[in-house]
């Protein structure tokens, strides 16, 4: 996730870069960042899916149908709204399991929003911090924002995807049982 300013950064270099291991380290940075993200937009496409799949099944498949169509060109955001309605409707006589539900939909909000601001910002590679850096906003504007990542903050947000998935297939067992 974005780093602290107290922390240090290390990029295996001591001292000055000559331009061409800055290029060279940058052009790593790239790399990894690229391999990151594409492993972040499979993750985030199973767990959309996998929240569709639930969506569709909740109480036991009564209104796959109708869901299906319902939700087929919704957006993520949508489909958390949908899930959030049927999880009180139907969920309300398993207080625990609404529970979980509810506070997995607490926790996917955070991981949409950070996985659009990945998907759509501008990427800049720091050679000297050794940070991935996200930019948004029109280039031009003053309300640009950016935000650098260690080498492996996107990849710990991956991992928190997969786990958000996990959850989220442990909630549908448990809701089945």
């Amino acid at each position: 996730m974005p780093i602290e300013t107290s922390q240090t950064v290390t990029n295996g270099f001591s001292g000055e870069l000559t331009a061409r291991e800055a290029q060279d380290y940058a052009d790593q940075l790239k790399r990894k960042a690229a391999t990151d993200l594409g492993m972040m937009l499979f993750a985030y496409g199973e767990l959309e899916r996998d929240l569709s799949l639930c969506v569709v099944w909740m109480n036991e498949g009564a209104g796959l149908e109708v869901l299906t169509r319902e939700i087929v060109d919704f957006s993520m955001d949508k489909k958390i709204e949908v899930l959030r309605r049927l999880v009180k409707q139907n969920l309300s006589y398993k207080p625990e399991i609404q529970r979980g539900f509810e506070d997995w939909i607490g926790r996917i909000d955070g991981i949409r929003m950070m996985r659009n601001r990945l998907a759509h910002g501008r990427w800049w590679f720091d050679p000297h911090s050794g940070e991935i850096v996200n930019i948004s906003g029109i280039p031009t504007s003053p309300k640009q924002n950016e935000e650098r990542y260690a080498e492996e903050g996107i990849e710990i947000f991956v991992k928190k995807i997969r786990s958000l998935q996990k959850d989220l297939q442990k909630l549908r067992r448990l809701d089945a049982d």
